[in-house]
């Protein structure tokens, strides 16, 4: 089990794991950062029981956000995104292994 958010790559998006799901978070600026001593927060928490799942989640989102204005810009930002987000999980998942 992670105990940390593991960060997908330059994205607002957080993965985390508990005995049964696969957590996805978005990080925003905390409006009353009293509460939040570095001034961020977790919010549109979403659970998937596999990690493939989550992955699709934040991919997906990242794609759609993004500010495209042609099907080739569309393309690029989906090879662009898929190759950002895979090189983290690599090497999040090889300096932090999941027990199987």
């Amino acid at each position: 089990m992670s105990q940390k958010w593991i960060q997908i790559a330059d994205t607002h998006y957080y993965f985390k794991s508990d005995r049964l799901n696969w957590i996805v978070a978005r990080r925003t600026k905390a409006k009353d950062s009293s509460s939040f001593p570095d001034g961020w927060k977790f919010v549109d928490y979403t659970y998937h029981s596999t990690l493939s799942n989550a992955f699709k989640r934040a991919f997906d989102e990242t794609v759609r956000l993004s500010d495209y204005q042609s099907i080739d810009d569309l393309l690029n930002i989906t090879e662009k995104t898929y190759m950002m987000l895979r090189k983290q999980l690599d090497r999040d998942f090889d300096r932090n292994p999941v027990a199987v």
